[in-house]
């Protein structure tokens, strides 16, 4: 009795080991794979646009363009703008369009005008970790003389 106990005991020890990845294993570190563990949170990347006295930079219009293909994406909104004006915060980029990027990330270029006129250019490196988008390059604290 002692040793089918043995057996069995052994047999499930083995079983919940998990198999060890050997180097021709390795998984891509651009894919997801539908494992992973996310909140349940929506993640808003902001640029924080300030003049040298720490006051709020005004924008008429703004959007992010993906510079691989050149697409424009808006992400104004009427509701919103007003606060955004006030505050000089703007969205970058936001977990909708986690898919447009990549895990491995992509170079996004955000433009902001006001009068016409060019404000503020700055390109980012923006990708995802399967949950939610994240800036791997680039600084969102932007100072803007007058």
């Amino acid at each position: 009795m002692k040793r089918i106990l043995l057996f069995f005991v052994t047999i499930l020890l083995f079983s919940t080991c998990k198999k060890e990845y050997s180097v021709g294993d390795m998984k891509d570190p651009c894919t997801c794979y539908g494992d992973e563990v996310c909140t349940e949170q929506y993640v808003s990347l902001i640029i924080d646009l300030k003049d040298q006295y720490k006051d709020p930079i005004v924008l008429d219009e703004y959007y992010s363009t993906i510079l691989e293909t050149g697409e424009k994406i808006n992400l104004q909104d009427v509701g919103l703008d007003s606060l955004r004006r006030k505050s000089g915060r703007y969205p970058i980029w936001e977990d909708k369009l986690m898919s447009l990027t990549g895990r491995c990330a992509k170079q996004i270029e955000f433009t902001g005008l006001r009068e016409g006129r060019e404000i503020v250019k700055k390109t980012f490196l923006i990708g995802h970790d399967c949950c939610h988008v994240k800036i791997t390059l680039g600084d969102p604290n932007v100072i803007i003389p007058k």
